[in-house]
């Protein structure tokens, strides 16, 4: 094989948005005879399995079990493989790889920064670390503009920043929708209240004069929300036509029998789930957070509902739900042609090769 030695590191292979880009491109680097390694620490695999057994060896877990051993552990992998190339996927990587780096010889390093407002949601001091950390690698790479304008708010050169979106695997021809039946919605992501299942709950309980059925698909990460959302579901008498699956690998199946994506989250860069939709010919109901309202154009590929407004997300839901079916799977099909035109997995890829070389 020719060209540079790549090493890819996160924290782990839990299902997520940042998990499912870095196995995404790992899959695709490796179908073009990249010499590509992906690492990460924490022994969660879920999309583990996505990847053909034959690429075993270039597959490695740390098992984080301390600070200064995972620095340790890292630093023995780097002199073993001597990678050309690091791109780290979230802040527990990148402040690993800038303790690491002055360790081990001199590679490229490629910080991917995943989020749409990068330091909410952390203490001042994980801020400033990960700033500390941003500053130290060759390139950050944000997968959205609204971070791009965060990460420069907080001093860092715009010449070092480039902007990749997520990238998308799409199929000669999306499933057919649904042809009768209520309008069928669909969530995929976590029971979080940043992703916010429960204000659908609540707006599709004011709606019930409506035909529609409603699935989740995701991990329960935050308890009281789950709580929350079941109480509601028995209080509107909603169990027949509200449906929470958890974590699934058959996601695909869900998306094939869905009219409309419902993802109305208010902390988002640039969701998996929006390009997901649209690769299965589906359109999305989205927030007006961060990148979104640049992502859908509204009526046309999507709809948008003002997080702002209380009553927003249920009026934009009623408007769709009182479409046809084929005023929406039009909408999917223009998403589709989105898709298909900036974000598919093979465009996306050679951005993150041109990345790597430092070209541009």
């Amino acid at each position: 094989m020719s060209g540079p030695r790549i090493l890819l590191f996160i924290d782990s292979l839990a299902s997520g948005g940042a998990q499912r880009q870095i196995v995404l491109l790992f899959q695709e680097l490796r179908a073009r005879r990249v010499d590509v390694w992906l690492t990460w620490y924490q022994p969660l695999d879920h999309f583990r399995s996505l990847i053909d057994a034959s690429e075993g060896d270039r597959l490695l877990c740390l098992h984080k079990r301390s600070s200064a051993g995972l620095v340790r552990d890292l630093r023995h992998h780097l002199l073993a493989l001597r990678p050309d190339c690091v791109v780290s996927f979230l802040r527990g990587a990148a402040t690993t790889i800038a303790m690491v780096r002055p360790l081990v010889p001199r590679f490229r390093w490629i910080l991917s920064e995943r989020s749409s407002a990068a330091f909410g949601e952390i203490s001042v001091l994980r801020r400033e670390l990960y700033l500390w950390a941003a500053r130290r690698a060759d390139l950050v790479v944000p997968n959205n503009l609204t971070a791009i304008d965060v990460l420069v708010e907080c001093g860092l050169n715009q010449d070092k920043i480039r902007c990749i979106p997520n990238g998308i695997r799409i199929g000669d021809e999306p499933p057919p929708p649904p042809a009768e039946g209520p309008l069928r919605l669909l969530m995929v992501g976590a029971v979080h209240e940043l992703k916010n299942p429960h204000l659908v709950v609540d707006a599709l309980a004011q709606l019930k004069h409506l035909e529609w059925r409603f699935d989740h698909v995701g991990r329960e990460l935050h308890r009281d929300v789950a709580q929350a959302i079941q109480h509601k579901i028995e209080l509107h008498r909603l169990e027949d036509r509200v449906s929470f699956h958890g974590p699934r690998n058959d996601v695909d199946a869900f998306y094939a029998a869905c009219d409309l994506v419902v993802h109305p989250s208010r902390f988002e860069g640039f969701p998996n789930v929006l390009l997901e939709a649209w690769a299965a010919a589906r359109p999305a109901l989205v927030s007006d957070r961060c990148d979104l309202p640049r992502l859908v154009d509204h009526g046309q590929t999507g709809w948008i509902a003002p997080l702002d407004d209380p009553n927003g997300l249920r009026e934009v839901l009623r408007h769709v739900l009182g479409l046809s079916r084929a005023q929406i799977a039009a909408a999917g099909a223009r998403g589709l042609a989105e898709a298909r035109e900036y974000y598919a997995l093979q465009h996306t890829t050679d951005q993150w090769l041109q990345a790597i070389h430092g070209d541009g």
